[in-house]
């Protein structure tokens, strides 16, 4: 059965777009703008956290302006060193649509630059690709160089992720159109293919448990279990990690507030308190005062706490 993941793109044009409301909307992946020519985005930080925050895969895009192989592997070294404290699971895809410079240097050179994107990018331990629209595969670039040979993001609308695009270059996700989501105008993608998982350790994946990236219940056991993951094993280091910190709490400490938990007085706490980090600004024998961004949203029981 081929798989269909939704998807989205993102940029400063989506600048405080909202990420749970990417994931209600079933938003499974975004590919979001690193820069362009040597310039970070903007937004770059905040959509990487945000997606993270919600259990969104990401990969990258890089807008060129590239006119020659000097030019392109200095974009190439800038993209690189910009998101070279991120671990996308999706690749870095080189993105050249200024059509006067293809016509200006032409076809082969248009492919050069493009494939010496997807070089440098790749000996820095990414995985890389081009996105184009049918007509720069056709017309700018030498196809038969790129399909099959890089990993492909084809841009062809049909304004519904339902009828598909009549091209075939390969392409491992296709944008299809644009779809509002959070009132916010999206490039939306359909990928067919699950990015392997990282070979993370066990500890490394009960501190992103604790960190709520995750989920809980079963949906956090289905998550581990369909990224090849052993639950059981995560939940035993997720336990253990938990009853190591739970105990040595101190005014400062950056918080999470058990599953469940109530307030020191025994009234019931709103579902979003369990996934948010707090700061502990007051400590009376068992009695703990947590604030956000310096505001106080309640007083828990210290026992009730997580350090992180």
């Amino acid at each position: 059965m081929e798989l269909n993941i939704k998807g989205v793109d993102l940029s400063s044009y989506q600048a405080g777009i909202s990420y749970p409301a990417l994931k209600a909307a079933g938003v499974k992946f975004a590919i979001i703008r690193a820069g362009f020519a040597d310039s970070a985005d903007s937004t770059l930080a905040d959509h990487v956290n945000g997606c993270t925050t919600q259990g969104i895969d990401y990969g990258f895009y890089w807008y060129s302006y590239a006119k020659n192989i000097e030019e392109v592997r200095a974009e190439a070294a800038a993209c690189v060193d910009i998101i070279k404290n991120y671990s996308p699971a999706y690749p870095v895809f080189f993105d050249a649509e200024e059509s006067k410079i293809a016509r200006e240097v032409g076809r082969t050179v248009m492919t050069n630059i493009a494939l010496e994107f997807v070089s440098e990018v790749s000996k820095a331990g990414y995985s890389a690709g081009v996105y184009a629209n049918p007509s720069w595969f056709l017309y700018f670039y030498e196809k038969d160089r790129l399909v099959g040979k890089t990993d492909i993001w084809l841009a062809h609308w049909t304004d519904n992720p339902n009828i598909p695009t009549r091209y075939d270059f390969g392409q491992k996700i296709w944008q299809w159109g644009i779809e509002e989501i959070d009132g916010m105008a999206v490039d939306g993608d359909i990928a067919y293919y699950n990015p392997a998982p990282e070979d993370k350790t066990i500890d490394e994946l009960a501190d992103e448990v604790i960190a709520g990236l995750w989920g809980n219940g079963e949906e956090r056991r289905k998550a581990l279990t369909d990224a090849g993951y052993d639950y059981d094993a995560v939940q035993q280091a997720v336990n253990r990690k938990l009853s190591e910190k739970e105990n040595n709490i101190s005014v400062g400490d950056l918080v999470r507030v058990k599953n469940g938990a109530s307030t020191y007085s025994g009234e019931p706490l709103a579902p979003f308190v369990y996934s948010t980090v707090y700061t502990v600004s007051e400590l009376r024998g068992d009695r703990a005062v947590i604030t956000y961004k310096g505001e106080v949203t309640a007083a828990v029981n210290v026992s009730d706490l997580i350090r992180i």
